[in-house]
């Protein structure tokens, strides 16, 4: 699943994703009948934050659990050129199986947007 929106954007100046807030859990709470679950957050084409409810090459391991966190506070993002970009969040369900039915679960609380 997808979803996105557009910003407006300067040349040169650096925006900062703060209190980007990402929670994660397994699927029926039990990592052994779950399948992982991967979020993406790119701006302008550039990725962000890559981040998997399990360990994968290249992502950011997610802490699971209710009350646990990942603040990606200090990501940022400068761009070359002025104008409208997207701004995207691509979450990825692994296929669920007979043995494994349920898939993680990600969580996330809306950035706020701050200009440098």
């Amino acid at each position: 699943m997808t979803t996105s929106t557009t910003i407006d954007v300067v040349s040169g100046t650096t925006y900062r994703f703060d209190q980007l807030v990402i929670g994660a859990g397994y699927g029926n709470n039990n990592s052994a009948t779950s399948m992982a679950q991967t979020i993406r957050v790119s701006i302008g084409g550039t990725q962000i934050f890559y981040g998997s409810t399990r360990a994968l090459t290249g992502a950011t391991t997610l802490r699971i659990g209710s009350s646990q966190t990942y603040d990606t506070s200090a990501v940022a993002y400068t761009p070359t050129t002025s104008g409208q970009v997207t701004v995207t969040f691509s979450f990825t369900l692994s296929a669920t199986t007979s043995t494994r039915p349920a898939s993680d679960d990600i969580a996330i609380r809306l950035p706020v947007l701050t200009c440098r």
